[in-house]
């Protein structure tokens, strides 16, 4: 529910034409994001595993 109500707030901020902009930065995220769940996994164990795949 989260993830998909922050790309609707992410659409609502750039629009139609800053899709590009949209994509780019939804990348940086998840590029954060997978490195942050990595440190994560590392600290607490295999327990998020499961969760970090369902994303």
């Amino acid at each position: 529910m989260l993830m998909r109500v922050q790309k609707l707030r992410i659409l609502n901020k750039f629009g139609r034409r800053g899709r590009r902009r949209q994509t780019e930065f939804l990348r940086r995220r998840t590029e954060v994001q997978r490195v942050e769940s990595l440190v994560k996994m590392e600290k607490k164990g295999a327990r998020l595993r499961s969760k970090s795949c369902q994303i």
